[in-house]
């Protein structure tokens, strides 16, 4: 799994550490370890955030129209690399659902995702 965050030559730059100490691979492994402990670590995850209007410009609107939706927090808070592959942050780092009238929860396609909620 390689991490797009930081790479193999930033780790050598920073630590003089060249391939005689430790292999690009093994490196590898070491800075996707290191990324999803980081994610663990400061993560917070929010499950089960209803779909409502925010304000004038996250208005959210439902109308069978609106592909657009903004979470609650999303002038204080970041979405993150949830899946802690190591890249940026990319549609399946967010889970989406619908429930219908009985309550029962159908998983929905994200097409694309913002930094900005």
């Amino acid at each position: 799994m390689a991490c797009n965050i930081i790479s193999t030559s930033d780790v050598r730059l920073f630590t003089d550490l060249s391939t005689d100490d430790i292999t690009d691979n093994k490196l590898d492994d070491m800075i996707a370890y290191a990324w999803t402990q980081v994610q663990e670590d400061i993560g917070i995850r929010y499950e089960e955030e209803v779909v409502d209007y925010i304000d004038r410009y996250r208005e959210n609107t439902k109308d069978d129209t609106n592909t657009t939706f903004y979470v609650k927090n999303s002038y204080t808070r970041y979405l993150g690399d949830w899946d802690g592959d190591g890249n940026a942050l990319e549609t399946d780092d967010i889970e989406v659902f619908e429930y219908d009238s009985d309550d029962t929860r159908t998983e929905l396609t994200v097409a694309t995702i913002s930094a900005n909620g």
